[in-house]
């Protein structure tokens, strides 16, 4: 093999002005990274056209799909493992897992009807199941 041809293979390709990179099972996933995401709670639901969807409580747009319920499970936690690679790298705070510690303390905050309807679409958009959610997630991502 020629060392043209040697680095065209370890270069990434690039499809139409974008670059493709290697997949997350390309990769040499760190120990660290795995142990982390068994940590985390999946959430898998049939889905007509694709056969099942996960995604993460802790991350909801991280998400996979299959034919089957191990498929889904095995693409899911591969997104979930390229997302939380990415997180690490650039030093960002890692979500606490949704099974540490009972929410058992509540605030109460008061909205006018647009506030609460601006609220619900932002959620929806970024894939929470409900605005208290988006709101703790939010909240606690910016405090650090």
């Amino acid at each position: 093999m020629s060392t043209s041809e040697r680095s065209k293979k370890k270069s990434p390709r690039s499809t139409k002005g974008r670059t493709r990179v290697a997949r997350p099972n390309d990769l040499s996933i760190p120990d660290q990274v795995q142990d982390l995401a068994r940590t985390f709670s999946i959430v898998i639901q049939p889905d007509p056209d694709l056969g099942y969807v996960g995604t993460w409580i802790e991350f909801p747009l991280v998400m996979g799909d299959g034919p089957s319920i191990e498929e889904c499970v095995a693409s899911t936690k591969e997104s979930l493992l390229a997302a939380l690679s990415v997180i690490l790298e650039n030093g960002d705070p890692i979500p606490s897992p949704a099974t540490d510690g009972k929410r058992s303390e509540q605030i109460n905050i008061r909205l006018t009807g647009f506030e609460r309807i601006r609220l619900e679409g932002l959620a929806r958009q970024q894939g929470f199941r409900s605005i208290s959610d988006f709101i703790r997630t939010t909240l606690l991502s910016r405090a650090g």
